[in-house]
This record gives C-alpha cells, sequence and structure tokens, in this order.
C-alpha cells in the first residue's frame, strides 16, 4: 500500500512553527475569539519588526510542539483549544501584553459573552418610548421613569460584573441602549519566556495604576525623610528649607537682629510702639 502523501503546505507550516519555537523570545497563545482580522493586520503592520503572529490549525500546532526543544512544551500544547493565534515576539511578555492592550476595541455584547469589565447602564433619558422595553428594564432592576414621553434611567446601574456571562435579555437591552461594554482584542492566554510559563494574570500589569502607586510610595517616603531628617539627594533641598524657616522665625520670635529679620523686627516693634501711643493718647497722658 502507498503511503499518504504529506500536504507540503502543511508540512511547510509545521518547520515554520518549529523555527519560530526555537529563535523566539516570547512565545504566546491567544484565543481568537471576539478577535478582528482588521486588529490583526494592524497589529503586524504596526510591530512587524517585533512580532510574528500566525494563525494554524490546532493539530499542526501540537506537532510542531511535540518537536521542539522548549521545556514546557506540553503545558504550552494543552493550552491550544478553540481558535487559536500564536504571537512570537523579541519583547517580554509584559510588554507585549500592554502593547495588545492599546490595540482592543469595544464592542457589542452578545449573549454568551464574557463581561471584561463590570457593566454599567448610565443613568439618563434613554430616548426610548414606554412599552415592553420598561419590563426588559425591571428584570434587570434599573430604576427608570418616564419623562417627556420616554424612557430615563433614573441612577448608574451595574447590570453585570467583571467575569459575569452576558445574558440574552441583558444583550437586548445594550443593545437598544447603543452601548458597547465588551473590550475586544488579542490577550495573551499563556506565554513562555525565559525557561518559565506565565499565565493571563500574570502579564496584565494596570500600567496607569502601577504608575500612581509609585507616585504616592515616593511621597510618603520623602516626607518620612523630611520629618527624620534623614538626609538623601532628594530630602536635602527640603531639610535645609525647614531649617532656614524654623531658624528665621525664631530669630524674629527672639527678636534677634539680623539681615533677614531686621525689617520685621522692626516693624512689628514699631505697630507695637503705635499701639502703646494710641491708648496714652486715649488716657490723656500725651497731648495731640
Amino acid at each position: 500500500m502507498a503511503k499518504k502523501s504529506i500536504d507540503p503546505k502543511k508540512l511547510q507550516t509545521v518547520q515554520k512553527l518549529e523555527t519560530m519555537f526555537k529563535e523566539s523570545k516570547t512565545i504566546a497563545i491567544s484565543n481568537l475569539h471576539k478577535v478582528r482580522s482588521t486588529q490583526l493586520m494592524s497589529l503586524r503592520k504596526s510591530f512587524r519588526n517585533d512580532l510574528t503572529i500566525l494563525v494554524v490549525k490546532n493539530n499542526l500546532a501540537k506537532i510542531a510542539l511535540s518537536k521542539s526543544t522548549i521545556s514546557k512544551s506540553k503545558e504550552l500544547s494543552d493550552e491550544i483549544k478553540g481558535p487559536i493565534v500564536f504571537l512570537f515576539s523579541k519583547m517580554d511578555p509584559f510588554k507585549l501584553q500592554m502593547i495588545l492592550d492599546k490595540g482592543k476595541i469595544d464592542v457589542s455584547a452578545k449573549p454568551g459573552d464574557i463581561a471584561t469589565n463590570d457593566i454599567v447602564v448610565p443613568s439618563g433619558n434613554t430616548g426610548i418610548p414606554p412599552g415592553p422595553t420598561l419590563n426588559e428594564f425591571k428584570g434587570l432592576d434599573i430604576p427608570t421613569k418616564v419623562q417627556t414621553g420616554m424612557i430615563s434611567i433614573v441612577n448608574d446601574t451595574v447590570v453585570a460584573k467583571l467575569g459575569d456571562k452576558v445574558t440574552p435579555l441583558l444583550s437586548s437591552v445594550l443593545s437598544r441602549l447603543s452601548l458597547k461594554p465588551i473590550r475586544a482584542g488579542i490577550s495573551i492566554k499563556i506565554s513562555y519566556f525565559d525557561g518559565l510559563l506565565f499565565s493571563t494574570e500574570d502579564v496584565a500589569i494596570d500600567l496607569d495604576g502601577f504608575i500612581t502607586e509609585l507616585f504616592s510610595s515616593y511621597n510618603s517616603a520623602l516626607r518620612l525623610g523630611i520629618n527624620e531628617n534623614y538626609f538623601s539627594e532628594d530630602t536635602i533641598p527640603f531639610i535645609l528649607s525647614n531649617a532656614n524657616d524654623n531658624a528665621f522665625n525664631l530669630s524674629i520670635n527672639a527678636n534677634i537682629l539680623n539681615s533677614d529679620s531686621a525689617l520685621i523686627i522692626l516693624s512689628k516693634e514699631h505697630s507695637k510702639a503705635t499701639t502703646v501711643l494710641g491708648i496714652l493718647k486715649e488716657k490723656g497722658y500725651l497731648s495731640e
């Protein structure tokens, strides 16, 4: 019996994957759920020198991983479920995820979607006339009232929490309100870097929150250093300024004349003398 010939295109795909597994600094797998082809094209165009994106069939990816020499090939293979895309990059997975986050877009919520954040229905006039929609709002515990012939939402209302599944009713209401609460795009499902595996939670860094926390920590440390007179490059200007202010106030309160305090001390004493003079005149001890 003749051997079944191997499709050259499939063989070429497996060989390309083997090469990428061997040469790439970061290997990442992402789900393709709700990922637009335009998003993939935009990433390829923007980061063509730093990022290679390959959409391949799962069985070919598993074959290539079984042939690879990377230490976590089995763990990566186990994560190949459903439509996936491989990302190969010179960047570490943390920087890669931050770039991927910037390419995400807001899309409508369909039944079965998972909330990527808390979904909030804002207060205000919906522009929808009363009717069956009122029952839909009631079914989601959204407080409403009718104003000027239209349904108005009384308060901002959280209708789904992060990780909740979108129900058909919720999808319908969000669609009527023209809300697009689902953040869609590529997120790293699992990545291999420097012999280690990193999950979605590992690489999801809130950069803005981190910067805010960093500034807050710096300011707290700076205040502590100043209050404890701990000398460093950052605290010395503030400590010397405080010492100068304290010395200046002491010289004024103790009437110690110097080039800085003389004018204020003389002005203060002149004010006292003027007050005493006024009292003496009131009591008739001095003539006008």
